[in-house]
Formats: structure tokens, C-alpha cells, sequence
């Protein structure tokens, strides 16, 4: 079943289907708002409309987890298998993967790319490979222009993309494919929907939600000032220690069920680096021992099975037989054992030296139990970042042309054999007189003559033709025997050791980047230094990071280093040149200056209504003082310089006010006389007209009620605040005295810069005892 949240996004998705002019719709979501739920049940609302489902995303692992909303024809695949050839071409050392074009019909298909917020248009280029133009998001868009290069998109199908944009994403967010930004750029129309409401679920714990909606209300605010407060429960602050230790202990625990997260490559090497050396005894990084975890970063093949043969059929052909099992990326495996580092090394044409790649084998097993031989690279698996040198690439496309040449030795003579015949057979002088003929007549031909002459030209050709018919025929036995032993050697490259060796990393401690392309994991253990390209927690990356690593567990995550982030974590306390006075103050009394009266009210005597302000005054004193029970009315209001004298009277006895106010009409109250009746009705009209502050600034409102949950902490109370553009000034009171204090305030823009609060100075301070009090109780914040 919908919410009704959910039943709405679900109405917009079908009038979205009947919509010709419309071709994109972006449902973006936060981890339980009910994406899946709504793809789910929408599946079938696809089927009613012959709309067979395409399920694209980021990478092979995620599409996997969402076969089961795809239909029987259709399978879900990474974006990339699908946009470009399987055949990829050999290029300077490095595999080049060109634009496919589709073989459906567009128009029958709906495409689907969930977690579409990994995608993004950044150039995009390993040490071993090219995908396209290097950009994908501008390879998809052009995988459908016609053939004739139109860009009117009128091949482009209906695409649904679903996506979280609350997650940490590849390159600027504002380019990530859920925005959409790509198809704005081209004019293409999009409709851009959000799922607010997180929703309880079997995966959704109510303290992990709540925990991800006070990050997600920041994210949405811009405002970044204080970060959630753990409950110790599903999501808990830990300290270093022997707890942590304890933890990092299951972190070579196999089946794995804890892993650590940091942000950078290179701090999750660092950790790596430590841990092996800790637990394992390991000096060297870049070898495997038995026992350590990895990360199995591409396809690469098993050498058990890997048996390549050349099969030989007819004269005209011969093929590749590859025998041999491809391990799937995304997995994690343990080593059962691992053979020694050796080193190839080959020398290029303008090199003066040799360039070098290291190699060793190695026994990997995986979780489900299966076993393989794999031939891995102790640079990569060492190297601070993923990334393999444009000189190591180049060094294995040469290694693995060498071990083709070597495979293909018997067939590269057969073809030389051919090529010396043909050769032989082009120095023969009849041959060449027939071809210098025939090149003299095909000249001629392109000349203008009459019919005679093209008919006669025409049977002289056909006549050196077939004087040439043994020569044509060794050339085409050559073409052919040359575009096998191509293809052959191709292949051969393609499905070399050296071009398949395995790209491993560590997998004690991996980045929340490479987490967020996983499966969750039942324990993370979250480094919360810094995010990926800042240390400070008070910016949008570091709340999206955070927020990230809350979707990468299914079960519990622990945080150590939580940055401590409140609202007056960055305030600068200020205790110098202090004056020593006693303090006096008007209290102030606040009201709304707009007020106007309901219907027709009575006015007192003396009462000049001409100043709608003055008019706002009288109304709040009447409210203020004749509630039930209190039994005072307003006899008379005597309006002088700044200052209006009211009378009021009751049973009890009569009283004076004097209200004062400057050119802005903000009134103190001056003075309270009785006139008649016992002493004690000053106290009691004075606490009547006790007015909460009404603040112009909703900054300022936000600052002072945070300090008055904090100076109540230490039996501090907040009798006054004053308002300012960027500063409040207010009046604190102890049992030792009062202290007055300039408050300084930021703009909601360098707030997260500067804090809620950036700097608190105390001004002026009843005594020495009162000032020694507060800062007693305020030193440390």
C-alpha cells in the first residue's frame, strides 16, 4: 500500500506515461521515503502499457539488487555494459569502449536508472580504459540521435530516473544525472518530483530516520550548526580505546560483517596499512598474505580454467576458444595463499629505459564458497589512490600483444607464407603488365566516350581480370588469413592475464564513495574526521557525508571522531575590560505595533487614538491586565513627552504606570506607583506586564533562546534582550548579581561559517564576585 505522499508521486508517474512532450520525471528521495515501493507497484501499471522495462544503473552491483523489478525479456545492467560495444579497441595501452546504438525500438522500451545520483558528467578515464567520449552523460544523450545525426531526440524513450539527493555524489551535484541538468541543456523537458515523508519499514530503524531527517533538514536549510545527537542505540559515539579495538579486531572476521569507512582513498590505505601490520605482522603493503580481505575492483579471469586455444575449422577460418571463468567485481574474497612478487619489464622506441610492472599470483575464496587462481597487481593493491600508472598499462597491453605473438607463432608464419607468395606473384612480369593495363584502363575510363568506347574499355578490363584470376585469388586468401589472424590476436589481448589481472584493494577499510556502490553492511564503523574534501563539519559535504555512511549499514552504525558541532561550538568568550557597575534597567515590554482593534472597543479618558502604535499599546495592556481573576481596568491615560501614564484600579487599590518610548515606540516601563492600597500591588502589576521578547530577526530569536537553555543550566536567567541588526545586548541574573552582555549574531549566510553565536563579550557586571560566578560557569563555553 501508497501513502498518500507516495499515491500522489504515483498519479504524476502515469499522467507522465501520457504525456508525449513530457520524456524525463526525476523522483528523488531520501533513504525510506518509498522509491522502491512506488517502482514496485508501478511495474504493473508498465505492463498495462506495453512498456517493456529497461533498468539501467551506476554500476553492475547495484542492477543486481533491482532485477526483480525488471520483466522477463529484460534484464537489469550497468549503464555502461549497455551504452557501449563489449568489444572495446586497442588504444595506446588502453581499452577504448565506443558508443553502441540500442538494436530495440526506443519508442516501446521505458528506461529506468535508479541510484541515478552516482551518475554524474564528469570526465571519466582509467589507466586502462576509455568509455566513449570520457563523458557518459553526454554518450547517453547521444546514443539517440539518428543515424543521420539530427538532434531531435526523437528516438529518446520515456526515462525514469529515481535517486537519493541527499547522498554524496560523483563531481558537482548540481551535475549528477538525478537533476537533470543534461537534459536542460538540450531542451528536452523533465519533471523534477521529491518524496518528503521517511516511512518505518523492516530496513528503516526509527532512531537511524530520525538521526537522517535532522541531517536531511539542514542539507534543505543550507543552515549547518549543529549536527544530530547520537542516542547511543542503533547509532552510537565511541571513543578510542580498547572498545574500538575491540571493533577493529572483526574487521578481518570472515563472512565480513564489520568495515570501517573513511573519506579519502588515502586514509582508508592508512588504515588498511595499520591494521595488517597490527594484526597480520605484514611489512610488505603490496604483497598478500593468507587470511587478508579484499576488494575485487574488476572482472578478471580464473587461471584454473583459463585455457586459450586456437581452433582450427575451414581454410578461411579459425577462433578463439576461451575457456575460462570471469570473477564478477563488487565482490570481497579472502586469500588462501599468494606466490611471490616478480616483475616484467619491456622496452619501448624513444624510451632510454625500461618500463616495469609487477605481478604475482594468488588463491582467492569468496563467500559463497568458490575458489579461483588470479594473477594481481601489487602496485595497485598498494598505491594510496586506485589507480594504475599510464606506463603499467601500456607495459601489460605490450606483455599481452608478446603472449599473443607467441600463441599465434604457427599462424603468423602461415600468413607470412601466404604474403611471400603473393609478393612472388607481384614480381611476375606478366602479372604486372596485366595490372599497369589494367590501372592505364580504369583511368581512361573515368574519361568521357562515347558508348563504343566505355562497352570496349569495359571487355578489355574483364580480359586482364581474368588473366589475373590466380593472383586475385592468393590476394583475397591473403585479406582473409589477415583479418583472422587480427581478430585472433585481438582476442588474444583481450583475454590475457595481463590485461585481466586483478585490480584488488584492501577491504578492512574502504571510502563511504566506494560503500555507497554496495550492498549495506550489518556494522560500520565510521571514521568522522573529515568528509572527503573538507575537515569542517559545518558545510554541506560534511552533513552529506555523514548522511551517506547512515545508508551504508543495515544494522548499526559506531562513529569515532564525531566532530563536536552545536551552536555555540565556534563562539569566541570574551571576559576582558569589564565594567564593574551596578545595573539598572527598564523592562521592556512588547508588543505587536500592527495591532488593530477587532470591532469597536471603549476608549479611556485622555486616550489620543490619532498613533495606530499608541493604539497596539492600549490594546496589549488591556489584555495584559484584565484576565479573568485579576480584576484591573484602565480608568485614564494622561499622554505626555515620550511617556503615556495610564491608571488602573481595582478592588484591591489604584496604581500608576508610567510607559516610556522612544521615536521606534519600543516602551520600558518607567515607574509603578500605588496610589491606594498595600505596597505589594506594585510586584503584582509588574509580573502582569511581563511580555515575551518579540524579535524582528528570527536569527536573533533562534541565538537568545539558545542561550537561555544554556545559562539555565548553571541557574542563570535572561531578565532582557535588546535588539540589534547583528547584536543583541542582554541582561543575565545569578543569586551572585547580574552581568549585561553584548551578543554578536552572523547572517544566516556565514553562519555555518562562523556558528549560531560568534561572539559572546561580557560588558558590564554588578561586582567582582558576580563576574568571578560567570566565569566560573562559563569559561570552557
Amino acid at each position: 500500500m501508497l501513502n498518500e505522499e507516495q499515491a500522489r508521486v504515483f498519479g504524476e508517474i502515469k499522467d507522465w506515461l501520457d504525456d508525449p512532450g513530457k520524456k524525463v520525471f526525476a523522483l528523488s528521495g531520501a533513504f525510506s521515503t518509498g522509491k522502491r515501493r512506488i517502482l514496485s507497484i508501478a511495474k504493473d501499471e508498465f505492463s498495462k502499457r506495453n512498456k517493456r522495462i529497461l533498468l539501467l544503473a551506476p554500476n553492475a552491483c547495484i542492477a543486481h539488487r533491482y532485477t526483480v523489478f525488471c520483466d522477463e525479456s529484460r534484464d537489469s545492467r550497468s549503464i555502461y555494459s549497455w551504452l557501449y560495444t563489449k568489444e572495446p579497441e586497442i588504444k595506446s595501452g588502453k581499452r577504448l569502449y565506443r558508443i553502441k546504438q540500442d538494436e530495440d525500438t526506443p519508442d516501446k522500451d521505458l528506461i529506468i536508472i535508479v541510484e541515478s545520483h552516482l551518475l554524474g558528467n564528469s570526465r571519466f578515464e582509467t589507466g586502462t580504459r576509455i568509455y566513449g567520449s570520457g563523458y557518459i552523460l553526454n554518450d547517453f544523450i547521444e546514443s539517440f540521435n539518428d543515424k543521420q545525426g539530427s538532434r531531435g531526440f526523437q528516438r529518446l524513450p520515456k526515462i525514469l530516473l529515481i535517486g537519493d539527493p541527499y547522498q554524496i555524489t560523483v563531481g558537482e551535484k548540481e551535475r549528477s544525472l538525478l537533476q537533470c541538468q543534461i537534459f536542460k541543456e538540450q531542451n528536452i523537458d523533465c519533471i523534477l518530483t521529491e518524496l518528503h515523508t521517511q516511512v518505518k519499514g523492516d530496513s528503516a530503524d526509527v532512531e537511524c530516520l530520525a538521526f537522517q531527517l535532522d541531517l536531511i533538514e539542514k542539507i534543505r536549510s543550507r543552515i549547518f550548526v549543529q549536527l544530530p545527537i547520537c542516542q547511543q542505540g542503533t547509532i552510537q559515539t565511541i571513543r578510542k580505546g580498547k572498545y574500538v579495538d575491540r571493533i577493529a579486531e572483526s574487521l578481518d572476521q570472515w563472512p565480513r560483517i564489520t568495515y570501517l569507512l573513511r573519506s579519502t582513498n588515502i586514509e582508508a590505505q592508512s588504515a588498511n596499512r595499520s591494521f595488517r601490520k597490527k594484526y597480520f605482522k605484514a611489512d610488505r603493503f603490496n604483497k598478500l598474505v593468507p587470511g587478508d580481505i579484499v576488494d575485487v575492483r574488476n572482472p578478471v579471469l580464473d587461471l584454473s580454467t583459463f585455457r586459450p586455444q586456437i581452433y582450427r575449422g575451414t581454410e578461411q577460418q579459425s577462433c578463439l576458444i576461451r575457456e575460462s571463468k570471469r570473477i564478477h567485481h563488487c565482490n570481497f574474497a579472502r586469500v588462501i595463499s599468494s606466490g611471490e612478487i616478480y616483475e616484467e619489464s619491456i622496452r619501448l622506441r624513444g624510451r632510454n629505459t625500461p618500463i616495469s610492472v609487477k605481478l604475482a599470483n594468488a588463491e582467492i575464496e569468496f563467500a559463497y564458497g568458490t575458489t579461483a587462481a588470479i594473477l594481481y597487481l601489487p602496485d595497485f593493491l598498494s598505491s594510496p589512490r586506485p589507480e594504475l600508472m599510464q606506463d603499467q598499462a601500456v607495459a601489460l597491453w605490450v606483455l599481452a600483444r608478446r603472449e599473443a605473438d607467441n600463441i599465434l607463432t604457427e599462424q603468423k608464419s602461415e600468413l607470412d607464407l601466404i604474403k611471400q607468395k603473393l609478393d612472388e606473384m607481384g614480381t611476375d612480369p606478366e602479372v604486372r603488365k596485366h595490372l599497369a593495363a589494367l590501372q592505364r584502363l580504369k583511368g581512361d575510363k573515368r574519361k568521357r566516350k562515347t558508348k563504343s568506347e566505355h562497352t570496349r574499355t569495359e571487355e578489355e578490363i574483364a580480359e586482364h581480370e581474368k588473366a589475373l584470376r590466380p593472383y586475385r585469388k592468393q590476394q583475397e586468401l591473403y585479406k582473409q588469413k589477415k583479418l583472422c589472424y587480427r581478430k585472433m590476436h585481438d582476442a588474444l589481448i583481450k583475454e590475457s592475464r595481463y590485461m585481466n589481472a586483478a585490480r584488488l584493494r584492501y577491504a578492512y577499510s574502504l571510502t563511504v564513495h566506494r560503500a555507497q556502490r554496495l550492498k549495506p553492511f550489518p556494522r560500520v564503523l565510521l571514521d568522522g574526521k573529515s568528509a572527503p574534501n573538507t575537515d569542517n563539519p559545518a558545510t554541506d559535504s560534511y552533513f552529506r557525508f555523514l548522511y551517506t555512511a547512515t545508508t551504508c549499514t543495515s544494522r548499526e552504525l559506531q562513529i569515532v571522531n564525531y566532530p563536536k558541532l552545536t551552536p555555540l561550538s565556534k563562539t569566541r568568550w570574551v571576559f576582558e575590560n569589564v565594567r564593574t557597575l551596578p545595573i539598572t534597567f527598564k523592562l521592556r515590554l512588547h508588543y505587536q505595533q500592527d495591532r488593530i482593534p477587532d470591532e469597536s472597543v471603549p476608549l479611556p479618558d485622555g486616550f489620543n487614538s490619532s498613533e495606530p502604535k499608541l493604539m497596539a499599546l492600549l490594546l496589549t495592556v488591556q489584555e495584559l491586565t484584565s484576565d479573568i481573576g485579576t480584576g484591573w481596568c484602565i480608568e485614564s491615560i494622561r499622554p505626555l513627552q515620550y511617556m503615556e501614564r495610564y491608571s488602573l484600579s481595582s478592588t484591591k487599590g489604584k496604581v500608576t504606570v508610567d510607559f516610556s518610548y522612544n521615536n521606534k515606540y519600543e516602551v520600558s516601563i518607567s515607574r509603578v506607583r500605588v496610589k491606594d492600597g498595600p505596597p505589594e500591588l506594585e510586584r503584582e502589576i509588574r509580573q502582569l506586564l511581563v511580555t515575551p521578547v518579540i524579535f524582528k530577526e528570527k536569527r536573533i530569536a533562534d541565538a537568545v533562546e539558545i542561550l537561555k537553555h544554556h545559562f539555565s543550566k548553571r541557574d542563570w536567567t535572561i531578565l532582557s534582550a535588546d535588539e540589534h541588526k547583528y547584536r543583541v545586548y542582554l541582561i543575565v541574573e545569578h543569586d551572585a548579581g547580574k552581568i549585561k552582555l553584548e551578543v554578536d549574531v552572523p547572517t544566516d549566510a556565514s553562519s555555518s561559517k562562523k556558528g549560531v553565536i560568534s561572539r559572546i563579550q561580557v560588558a558590564q557586571a554588578d561586582s567582582v564576585e558576580t563576574l568571578d560566578q560567570f566565569k566560573i560557569d562559563f569559561s570552557y563555553g
